[in-house]
């Protein structure tokens, strides 16, 4: 058994997300998906994820605006915020969005296991609760060793 931790994508683009989004499920997270500001808003106040991810900039969606946004919420500012977009690191843009309060921001098209990776690094580990991943006919496997009973 696992305390999930929530990780919340919003972006226009979902499928971009797909993978990385199957492999944070597997290893334990909550990840949901919005379209668009204010509904990612809503929808991390009422479930204060630990990690938002925001497309920096496409319609309906202004990373600049949810990280000053976030920053300025009581019980959202310590999230921590993952920009993704077109522009380079070098940019402006994206150096506005760090100092708005972004952790950090991945160069789309971007890998996704770094995506994966960031993620884990943002949002922190899922605590197990239980170390037993499978007891079979006297056979108890963890996350360590093989005990038979």
């Amino acid at each position: 058994m696992s305390k999930n931790k929530t990780v919340l994508v919003i972006s226009d683009g979902h499928e971009q997300f797909a993978l990385a989004a199957s492999m944070l499920r597997d290893d334990g997270y909550c990840v949901l998906f919005e379209n668009d500001i204010a509904q990612g808003l809503a929808l991390a106040k009422a479930e204060t994820p630990q990690l938002i991810i925001s497309e920096l900039a496409v319609p309906n969606v202004d990373g600049l605006e949810l990280c000053c946004r976030v920053r300025d919420d009581n019980t959202l500012g310590g999230t921590s915020i993952l920009l993704v977009g077109d522009l380079s690191k070098q940019s402006p843009i994206v150096a506005d969005g760090l100092r708005c309060g972004a952790a950090d921001y991945l160069q789309k098209p971007f890998d996704q296991f770094t995506l994966f990776g960031l993620c884990r690094d943002a949002a922190g580990p899922v605590e197990h609760t239980e170390t037993s991943l499978l007891n079979f006919e006297g056979w108890e496997i963890d996350n360590d060793l093989i005990y038979t009973n």
